[in-house]
């Protein structure tokens, strides 16, 4: 699975001020389904002025690892009946 992150990095008065930041993100079916979303979160954080560098940054993502992390299996433990 693909995600598209607009990364930026604020303008700083020091070097390590800012993190770089996640700004905005689609997954690759909406991108294509609406490629405009994107393109007008850049021009925004552009004209604002805040920030030094700003990029979209394709992901792939194994989708099963999503998945995991968005359905966790719940395993069980196994373990032994002992007499008290």
């Amino acid at each position: 699975m693909d995600f598209l992150v607009l990364v930026g990095q604020r303008k700083q008065r020091y070097e390590g001020e800012y993190a770089p930041e996640a700004l905005a993100v689609n997954d690759g079916v909406g991108d294509e389904d609406n490629p405009e979303y994107m393109q007008g979160e850049l021009a925004k954080h552009r004209e604002s002025g805040e920030f030094a560098a700003l990029a979209v940054v394709r992901l792939r993502v194994d989708s099963a690892a999503i998945d995991e992390a968005l359905f966790p299996a719940g395993k069980a433990l196994p373990a032994k009946v002992v007499a008290d």
